[in-house]
């Protein structure tokens, strides 16, 4: 197996030699260094007429139960371009690494080729099918170069249809396909931005509900919601071009709350502050318009786990209507504090409302989440 291996690395490195006529050598040096058990790495000096050609060749022995072959990538999230030595010293134990694949220079960044690490997808092969062979070891130990290819769907169970995802943790290249985007990609959610300012974000599910980006479609809907008496009073009412102007914002999430098993709009939420640098969050409101149904508690608990766990918030915060008892004992049951009252802070429906600032820390929601 460990001659396999090395042959393969060599044969690799010769195809990109200068083409020469290997039986015009007029003088060969070659030594190996031992880097650790089962691993050695070969230096080959060769003087030609035209020059000198220096090969090193890293030969592996994967039978040796001492050694591992495994994947190196950024730990701060492939979007995020470095040098082969900071990803080593990311890591435990690496004796030695080798560059194994060619990455774009465009921002944000991504690997070329596909990437599989412990059984997990991390990058989709290139679109170009069959033009960037991939470097791959078995379960056994096997090296062999093939041609990968993807093909991953996500279910809508609920309309009983697949769709097709254009590419995981890589911008797809047709116009308004689906992409998966994971932690590896960037430990905080991509979100719009100046290259890819028309992104639009699909978010998380639970039992209950489904949160979706809004659209424009949409907004109707949530204008009804917001309007409606049961929620009039403790929520301002936002005109079309309001509603239009925060979907396209890329600072805030405009999210509908969706029953997942009707599809069925079920409520709105509007989040703002997604590119804070001081990873303060703020839902700026929530309105309901399917009461008593745990949508809004639900819908809550996503929002959390989705600003703690994705975006890499430090504070989730909001304002609550000093009348507003139902809410502030939802919120305190969710791990919110109250953490000030502004008097007669807002006109409101003719009006001065006092209201309540209230908020929970990341270290409190861990806390929370794991009794």
């Amino acid at each position: 197996m460990k001659k396999q291996f090395a042959a393969l690395m060599l044969a690799m490195l010769i195809g990109l030699a200068p083409a020469v006529s290997f039986a015009n050598v007029i003088d060969e040096s070659r030594y190996q260094i031992p880097l650790s058990q089962g691993v050695n790495l070969k230096k080959v000096s060769s003087f030609y007429e035209w020059g000198v050609q220096n090969i090193n060749i890293l030969e592996v022995d994967l039978n040796n139960p001492s050694v591992k072959l495994d994947v190196l990538f950024n730990k701060s999230g492939f979007i995020n371009r470095t040098t082969l030595s900071n990803m080593v010293n990311q890591e435990q134990g690496v004796v030695a690494a080798v560059n194994g694949d060619f990455f774009s220079m465009s921002t944000p960044a991504f690997s070329l080729g596909p990437i599989v690490k412990d059984g997990k997808q991390l990058s989709s092969p290139h679109y170009e099918l069959n033009k960037y062979a991939s470097l791959l070891v078995d379960s056994t130990g096997n090296a062999l170069l093939a041609y990968l290819y993807s093909n991953v769907q996500v279910e809508n169970s609920s309309r009983g249809i697949n769709v097709d995802i254009s590419a995981i943790n890589k911008p797809s290249k047709d116009y308004g396909n689906i992409v998966i985007y994971t932690k590896e990609y960037t430990p905080n959610s991509p979100g719009a931005n100046k290259t890819y300012f028309d992104l639009t974000e699909i978010v998380v599910e639970n039992d209950i509900v489904r949160v979706r980006a809004s659209l424009e479609s949409d907004i109707d809907y949530i204008m009804k919601t917001e309007s409606d008496p049961s929620n009039s009073p403790y929520v301002f009412q936002w005109t079309y071009d309001q509603h239009k102007a925060a979907i396209e914002n890329p600072d805030i999430l405009h999210l509908v709350i969706e029953d997942k098993d009707t599809s069925e709009p079920a409520g709105y939420m509007i989040v703002a502050g997604v590119l804070s640098p001081h990873k303060s969050i703020e839902l700026m409101r929530i309105a309901v318009s399917q009461k008593n149904k745990g949508f809004g508690r639900d819908s809550i608990k996503l929002l959390l786990a989705y600003a703690f766990d994705t975006l890499g918030a430090n504070r989730v915060w909001l304002d609550v209507k000093e009348y507003n008892y139902s809410a502030q004992s939802l919120y305190k049951y969710l791990g919110f504090a109250q953490e000030g009252l502004l008097r007669e802070a807002v006109f409101h429906n003719g009006k001065y409302d006092s209201i309540y600032i209230m908020a929970i820390l990341k270290k409190d929601y861990l806390k929370q989440k794991k009794n």
